[in-house]
């Protein structure tokens, strides 16, 4: 089986991230042949000529593809281009999640899975997947129905792609751009599972940094939740079936309420609601 093993990386460096690091160090060597390595840097700066050298010399992956970029293109456009690679799954990974040698383990275990969706670990708590809303702790099948995970660490068939891409244009939802790119896939997922069989599983382990563990400081804090607003926005529009006027008023109460911090982004929301996108998506 062909596999396509993508890492996003956003201001870092080659050598500093935890999945790069870890990727070389557990990438069993009967996989060497038939994977490939895609590292997407999606900016604010060029990686150097001389760290890419470097890193591909030291490598141990015989493929290897660096897309160097400055743009920050919405993660649903980044996946969406991957995907259109030659291969029969994809494994999707952001800079800062911890590889081991199981969870290649629990890969290769699983061929004949549509999503691998492993357990995700932060400060000792397994947060990830989510199946009806509620963590899974033990390895196990999965409904598609009521499976919801991080993109980190998914893996994904060429048969779900093709066929998300025949129900919904794209597989992944190009209006999303950061947050919320996996809750809109994993609803199309959900919808695909009702008229079609889409084998699911919770396998192996990934430790990961979560956002939402972190201490971080106040304006990391007032972005994430700008792009949290965008995707329940989003969210109501398109999956929800909420009318424009409804979420407008949704709007308007968030922003005089919980949110009254956000308020010097309503050029920015409304921007969004008209559009139906996120603003770096228009």
């Amino acid at each position: 089986m062909k596999y396509i093993v993508l890492v996003v990386i956003y201001n870092q460096r080659l050598a500093e991230g935890a999945t790069l690091v870890s990727l070389e160090r557990s990438l069993p060597e009967a996989l060497r042949e038939h994977s490939s390595l895609v590292v997407w840097n999606n900016g604010p700066s060029l990686l150097e000529a001389s760290d890419i050298e470097a890193f591909r010399s030291a490598s141990r992956w015989k493929s290897i593809t660096i897309e160097n970029r400055t743009d920050n293109l919405p993660l649903s456009m980044v996946y969406n281009r991957i995907v259109q690679m030659d291969a029969e799954r994809f494994v999707f990974f952001d800079h800062d999640t911890e590889v081991t040698e199981s969870y290649w383990q629990a890969l290769e275990s699983q061929p004949s899975l549509d999503v691998l969706a492993p357990r995700i670990w932060g400060q000792q708590v397994c947060h990830y997947p989510k199946q009806d809303k509620q963590a899974v702790f033990t390895e196990q099948p999965l409904d598609a129905q009521g499976l919801v995970t991080i993109t980190s660490g998914m893996a994904l068939s060429r048969r779900l792609l093709t066929a998300l891409a025949e129900q919904e244009g794209k597989a992944f939802d190009e209006r999303f751009a950061l947050y919320g790119v996996d809750v809109s896939l994993f609803v199309r997922i959900q919808r695909l599972a009702q008229k079609h069989p889409v084998a699911a599983g919770c396998y192996g382990d990934l430790q990961h940094s979560l956002s939402e563990l972190e201490q971080e400081s106040e304006q990391i804090s007032v972005f994430r939740d700008l792009e949290k607003f965008y995707v329940a926005i989003l969210l109501r529009l398109h999956y929800k079936g909420v009318s424009r006027l409804k979420v407008l008023r949704y709007m308007g109460r968030q922003l005089l309420g919980k949110r009254r911090h956000l308020i010097r982004y309503t050029p920015s929301l409304l921007r969004c609601l008209v559009h139906g996108k996120h603003p770096r998506a228009l």
